[in-house]
């Protein structure tokens, strides 16, 4: 914190908001695909067919682009992206149940997961000092799952008040603070 000084704040603020729309859908997200009739057979198959390969492809084209094009806008770009995801659940509330949409919303999801992953996680490194780099990484990753620890438990309420089609809307909304800090 004293190497950092005020930018310590932003940076545990970036940490902590940068994923937290995404966090607080997780935390409905398999009570909404069984909502949409999707059978547990569904959603085990193509999550695990298509998310390890979308997951690899996000991981590789994210570094990448990073070394390319540079970790602050990479990380913008990359929290622009995540936040669409919420549109394919969008999609998928209002198409309902679907295995195209939910396939493609899988990949996205994924992908765009990956590629903010490496992104944020670039950042994290960054911001740490060699000699206590692991204790501060810890404190940093422990940031990034905040919003579904803490927030996570709403997340059924506000669906239960607004529907999901608007939690999603909510979710791309909640997105904003960690791409504008970032």
């Amino acid at each position: 914190m004293r190497r950092l000084l005020w930018r310590g704040l932003v940076v545990r603020l970036v940490c902590s908001t940068f994923k937290f729309g995404a966090q607080f859908a997780q935390s409905v997200i398999q009570p909404f695909y069984r909502d949409v009739e999707f059978t547990k057979t569904d959603i085990g198959v193509l999550s695990k067919a298509i998310g390890f390969a979308a997951f690899t492809i996000g991981g590789l084209a994210g570094g990448t682009l990073v070394a390319k094009y540079g970790l602050r806008k990479m990380l913008v770009t990359f929290g622009c992206l995540a936040a669409l995801v919420h549109i394919g659940y969008i999609v998928i509330s209002i198409v309902g149940h679907n295995l195209g949409a939910y396939a493609v919303t899988l990949f996205i999801e994924n992908t765009f997961f990956a590629m903010g992953t490496t992104a944020l996680t670039g950042a994290q490194y960054s911001f740490c000092s060699p000699a206590v780099a692991a204790t501060q990484m810890a404190l940093l990753t422990s940031l990034t799952g905040m919003a579904n620890s803490v927030f996570g438990a709403f997340a059924g309420k506000v669906v239960a008040s607004v529907g999901y089609t608007t939690f999603f809307v909510i979710g791309i909304a909640m997105a904003i603070p960690g791409i504008f800090l970032a």
